[in-house]
This record gives structure tokens, C-alpha cells and sequence, in this order.
């Protein structure tokens, strides 16, 4: 997850099954095209839709995934 100026953006990296490497992210109906403040992996900014505004509401997101999984 990467976090910047209160926003946060989770990215998922995955692999199918012939081995090649994937990366998604959630997706926030609300946010738009507009860009967030946020640079994933240090590199170009992510779209506003695939962030949260709020580090508390992206800790509990990660929370929630490392217990459900």
C-alpha cells in the first residue's frame, strides 16, 4: 500500500497461470479519472478511483484483508 498526503492506494500483485505477473487495484466508484496525490510503487500517480482518502479507512481495508484474506 502505498500512502501520501492522507490518501492511500492498496495495489495487489498476483501471478496467472502461466507465470506471467499481474497488478490490480480495488476500484472506488466514487473517485473518477481525476488523479490522486498518491505515486504507486514511486512511479506514476494513481487514478483517483483506485485510492481512499482517509489512512484510517486504508488500515482497516489491510486489516480486513489480512484477516479474511
Amino acid at each position: 500500500m502505498d500512502i501520501q498526503n492522507g490518501w492511500a492506494a492498496a495495489a495487489f500483485n498476483d501471478w496467472d497461470d502461466g507465470g506471467r505477473p499481474y497488478m490490480y487495484q480495488p476500484v472506488n466508484r466514487d473517485g473518477g479519472e481525476k488523479e490522486d496525490p498518491v505515486y504507486t510503487g514511486g512511479q506514476t500517480p494513481a487514478a483517483a478511483r483506485n485510492a481512499l482518502r482517509g489512512t484510517d479507512l486504508a488500515a482497516e481495508c489491510a486489516r480486513r484483508f489480512a484477516v479474511t484474506g
